[in-house]
């Protein structure tokens, strides 16, 4: 018995003693487990961070973006109150003319200097119209068209309203012969004629040039009271085309209204359009006002 429950005793001896081994490897393995859950956590957070870096790149790109200013509608100043000739916007809008598009927009080179300076602005003989096309009914150039009565006003050495009378009072027949052309061109000057000579050295050469191509030409001319001029209105006559380049009030000395005058300008063409309106001047169906102004920074 004795002998047996020593041996017994053995038995449990080791059974405790790999009890123990047992008990310790599964402490040793739990001990080892922590450090393996801290590796699968920190493997996890970087995993997270991984797929967090895309997302945290694009917020920044985000805010960065959300940061710039919007980008500016030109032009800057508001022109909803403005008008512009027919054919120049539908040159503008449908032929993408920048030339046209800058005679109804107005872009300022200061205001507009971020459109300017990308997308400037070129030769008016670059625009579309510009290129004369012969045929047996127009002679088109521009917005003046073989047919049309023009009237230009205060056209300082006439320079302008000759090359319109080159281009509408002149048309080639199929023998490549000059036949005179059924449109009027009438050529007006606020001064007379002894001062344009005295100011303009090569205006008698002009004045000569239109003459033979028919054109009429009358001197001192009020564009505010153009109602007044009986050769304009004798024969009840209407334009197709009116046109005034660089209206302006003039001054002492021979000079051009500026700044100063701006409030006169303006009332000097707003008088001039109402004129023209009231007393019937200009074609009822197909009848444009044109009016060029200078820019400046």
């Amino acid at each position: 018995k004795g002998e047996g429950n020593y041996l017994n005793s053995s038995k449990m001896g080791k059974n405790r003693a790999r009890k123990r081994r047992l008990l310790l490897q599964q402490q040793q393995k739990e001990s080892k487990e922590p450090s393996d859950a801290t590796s699968v956590t920190k493997d996890s957070n970087t995993d997270s961070n991984q797929d967090s870096e895309p997302k945290q790149k694009k917020e920044k790109l985000q805010a960065e973006e959300d940061k710039v200013e919007p980008k500016p509608t030109f032009p800057i100043r508001d022109i909803s109150s403005l008008y512009a000739p027919t054919l120049t916007y539908e040159c503008a809008t449908e032929s993408k003319c920048v030339s046209c598009a800058y005679k109804c927009a107005c872009f300022d080179v200061a205001l507009d200097c971020a459109f300017t300076s990308e997308v400037p602005n070129v030769r008016p003989e670059t625009c579309p119209r510009s290129v004369v096309s012969n045929s047996d009914e127009t002679i088109h150039t521009s917005a003046f068209q073989n047919g049309m009565n023009v009237l230009t006003v205060g056209d300082g050495d006439f320079s302008f309203s000759l090359a319109i009378a080159r281009q509408i009072l002149t048309m080639q027949n199929d023998d490549t012969k000059t036949e005179k052309s059924s449109s009027n061109v009438v050529a007006t000057s606020y001064e007379d004629e002894k001062t344009l000579r005295r100011v303009y050295p090569n205006f008698d050469d002009t004045l000569k040039q239109l003459k033979q191509l028919g054109a009429q030409v009358l001197f001192k001319v009020d564009a505010t009271r153009l109602h007044e001029c009986a050769d304009l209105v004798s024969n009840n006559q209407s334009f197709h085309r009116i046109v005034w380049n660089f209206p302006c009030a003039a001054v002492p000395d021979g000079l051009d209204g500026q700044n100063k005058e701006m409030d006169h300008n303006r009332s000097l063409v707003q008088t001039f359009v109402e004129d023209v309106l009231q007393h019937g001047l200009i074609d009822e169906h197909f009848g444009e006002i044109h009016m060029a102004h200078k820019t400046k920074p």
